[in-house]
């Protein structure tokens, strides 16, 4: 099964990521827990390039970090760095999706779905227009969810540092469009 870039760096830079994720104020984000045990996460922001730009501070560790225990990942982030995944256009007032996980012994049971969907229902109270998000081509099970979740690409098979991925969107409408008006 494929993983993410976030996920192939090891868990070391996982925690990094989550905890400095939690010090931006606009995080979206949503957690399924079962008997005190996580099933499954998924994180956000508007703001996607503070996040990023976060987790690799300060970068001289980060790098190496990456060059100790991963070092044949720095070609690809230094050309993420060069041309990053977050620079892509989105709509104004998106929130980005920025990394989903579910267990593996709790996959097939239907809450990557729930994750995406109360995600996209937590950006929609936080007053979003659109939910957008970056998969790799060939990580199909995921592009099969989002699309059940209603994304569309948006754009198709974008580099994204040296990784091939498609752009996908959510149109979302605002909280109370959908409830008939009152006389």
């Amino acid at each position: 099964m494929p993983t993410s870039l976030l996920t192939r760096l090891g868990p070391r830079i996982v925690d990094r990521f989550y905890a400095r994720l939690g010090q931006i104020p606009e995080l979206v984000a949503v957690a399924a827990v079962a008997d005190g045990a996580p099933q499954g996460a998924v994180v956000g922001t508007p703001r996607p390039d503070e996040a990023f730009d976060a987790v690799a501070q300060p970068l001289w560790r980060f790098g190496a970090h990456v060059l100790r225990h991963r070092p044949r990942m720095v070609a690809q982030l230094a050309w993420s760095k060069l041309r990053p995944a977050h620079a892509v256009a989105r709509p104004p007032g998106s929130v980005e999706l920025l990394y989903i996980f579910t267990d593996r012994a709790a996959r097939g049971r239907g809450i990557g779905r729930g994750l995406v969907e109360q995600f996209v229902e937590a950006a929609r109270r936080h007053g979003a227009s659109a939910v957008t998000l970056s998969v790799e081509v060939d990580n199909a099970p995921a592009i099969a969810l989002y699309e059940r979740t209603g994304f569309v690409i948006s754009a198709a098979r974008q580099r994204e540092g040296r990784t091939l991925c498609h752009r996908m969107t959510l149109t979302l409408t605002p909280p109370d469009s959908t409830m008939p008006a009152t006389p």
